[in-house]
């Protein structure tokens, strides 16, 4: 059973490098969005009424997610 808030998680590539993405009152389909396209998976969620500010320094997509996880309160699912 999904929360009340979910992000979604497809197949994805991983990086070599630890990233650093910087958001200021971001939508969270838009954090979501420069996310998919830097590990070159699909990411989405069915809350679309959250946003991001501050820093996420990640090397991989788990990474960027459970800093998501924890300060917006959502859960996410992995899909293969």
């Amino acid at each position: 059973m999904w929360a009340d808030s979910a992000i979604t998680i497809y197949e994805y590539e991983e990086c070599d490098t630890t990233d650093v993405f910087r958001f200021d009152h971001t939508p969270i389909n838009e954090v979501l969005n420069e996310l998919s396209r830097h590990y070159n998976t699909k990411l989405t969620t069915n809350d679309t009424t959250k946003s991001v500010s501050g820093e996420i320094e990640a090397a991989k997509v788990e990474d960027a997610i459970e800093v998501l996880e924890t300060t917006l309160g959502v859960k996410s699912k992995r899909i293969s």
